[in-house]
């Protein structure tokens, strides 16, 4: 863990002293805060029967907006559904006490972020066949959401954890959305993490988010974790506006010439679905 994300993570439990639970909430006993979700805050805690869980958190305060308060239910309801998935981090509950709204959800062990993996033994990239075992992995679990009717829209490498048996699982549903359901995000509201949106999320062509929207996020991170770099010049890029400008019109580089190792099949697969016309990606994530 980086020094900045260590003390950023001392100075959200501190200033979580006057409105978060100090010690408990519902069953569970809270421990150490371990990170942060699309809202609210993540500890390590326990059930009553001692088995670990990890605990989301967030305080219903007057200035808290409802559209954060209705993501954070959104989140509990769509990840229940979900549950059945080995691919897919299980919510076990949801509740509410004194204004702070809670998930107890699995307590991924040993886990790291996709992100964090290619770093943890010192190498700067992955091997390509590990990659694609992970990939597979969340390939699964997006098949799985999209048969159930629910699109992720902010699949990227932090919200995938990978467990100490070297599973890869997805989570963070916190602005999933029905894809039968009337639009819930509120206008001039992002909804998504603007690197790995896909072109019509950032306002090309018809502006409608559908699997294939998910299938190009999940082509940028896979591009990222196997070339090193993003398919597009937009880590340096500020301004959302410059960000979304280059999602657009910039076609994406070649993965191969980042990453010689990758194959001509891999490349195609990769640039089919990062593809700026939704409908020349693949269909699903099967066809994936």
């Amino acid at each position: 863990m980086s020094k900045d994300f260590s003390e950023t993570l001392r100075m959200a439990a501190a200033d979580s002293q006057s409105g978060l639970p100090a010690d408990k909430i519902g069953r569970y006993r809270l421990g150490r805060v371990i990170g942060f979700g699309g809202s609210g805050m993540v500890y390590e805690a326990a059930d009553e029967g001692g088995n670990p869980v990890a605990i989301k958190v967030i305080r219903a305060d007057p200035g808290t907006p409802p559209e954060e308060l209705r993501r954070f239910q959104l989140e509990a309801e769509t990840s229940k559904k979900l549950r059945g998935h080995p691919n897919i981090i299980t919510v076990y509950e949801a509740g509410c006490e004194e204004r702070t709204y809670y998930i107890a959800m699995e307590l991924v062990r040993g886990g790291k972020t996709f992100a964090e993996l290619k770093y943890a033994d010192g190498r700067k990239n992955l091997s390509i066949e590990e990659v694609l075992d992970y990939a597979i992995d969340i390939a699964g679990a997006l098949s799985y959401a999209h048969g159930n009717g629910i699109l992720h829209r902010d699949i990227k490498p932090a919200n995938v954890l990978i467990d100490e048996f070297g599973r890869a699982k997805l989570g963070d549903f916190g602005i999933a959305k029905n894809e039968n359901a009337p639009k819930l995000t509120i206008t001039g509201t992002i909804m998504g993490t603007p690197h790995y949106m896909s072109p019509e999320q950032c306002g090309f062509g018809d502006r409608a988010v559908t699997r294939q929207s998910d299938i190009y996020s999940f082509g940028v991170m896979l591009y990222e974790i196997l070339a090193g770099e993003m398919p597009y010049p937009v880590r340096d890029r500020g301004e959302i506006s410059d960000i979304f400008k280059i999602i657009c019109s910039e076609e994406p580089r070649s993965p191969r010439r980042l990453r010689k190792q990758i194959s001509r099949n891999l490349e195609a697969v990769l640039l089919r679905m990062l593809d700026k016309e939704k409908n020349l990606r693949y269909k699903d994530m099967e066809d994936v």
